[in-house]
């Protein structure tokens, strides 16, 4: 089974109020009919921001997610195509950050002006490969006006945890399949050539794993 996850996620600050990974799964909607298209078992994950539905609405409920999958035997791929928020947010008072969550105080606006600081959130795809060695992985890399060769580079951070990276960079369209440092196939804005070319793939290192 091929697992993909679409969407945004987004981190409590205070009740009703967060920071969000803008994201609404039209590229997970694509992966996941491309891979119908093959013959493929899959399943789609989106968040709650693509699917009001959808119980997974944090990284921390991603993450769970993914635990649960891995504990089953059938899950052979996991396409991590969800926009993972990278910070938490916490605001500051007398010089120290506050409790956050989701039912944390709530700021009033007569308060004024807030400072929060942002602290990098608990990376969610790293730990694939260390529980399950044998899971194929694909992770996403976005950047924002980042040369092809910079993409590459921003890419290859994430090599040792996935057999594929996706690099897309929202400015230029540009799109790079990224297989190593040495390795990587550009499609310029020809998206939708990218993501067949990956599903392909993907659906080949399925099929060998069987």
């Amino acid at each position: 089974m091929i697992h993909i996850f679409g969407g945004g996620t987004i981190s409590h600050i205070r009740n009703h109020m967060a920071i969000c990974a803008p994201a609404y799964g039209a590229t997970a909607n694509k992966l996941f009919n491309l891979f119908l298209d093959y013959g493929m078992s899959v399943e789609l994950h989106l968040t709650k921001m693509a699917d009001k539905n959808s119980k997974l609405e944090t990284n921390e409920d991603i993450a769970s997610k993914i635990d649960e999958l891995l504990g089953h035997s059938s899950t052979k791929a996991i396409v991590m195509n969800a926009a993972l928020c990278d910070y938490d947010g916490f605001v500051i008072s007398d010089g120290a950050p506050t409790g956050s969550g989701k039912y944390a105080e709530r700021l009033k606006t007569n308060l004024g002006r807030q400072n929060v600081l942002f602290v990098p959130a608990a990376k969610v795809i790293g730990g694939i490969k260390a529980k399950r060695p044998d899971v194929f992985v694909v992770g996403f890399k976005t950047t924002a006006g980042a040369t092809e060769f910079d993409q590459v580079v921003a890419a290859s951070k994430l090599f040792g945890c996935c057999d594929i990276v996706v690099a897309n960079d929202t400015v230029s369209r540009s799109t790079i399949i990224c297989e190593g440092i040495d390795n990587s196939f550009p499609y310029g804005n020809r998206r939708e050539d990218a993501l067949e070319y990956l599903v392909s793939k993907v659906s080949d290192a399925i099929t060998n794993i069987r």
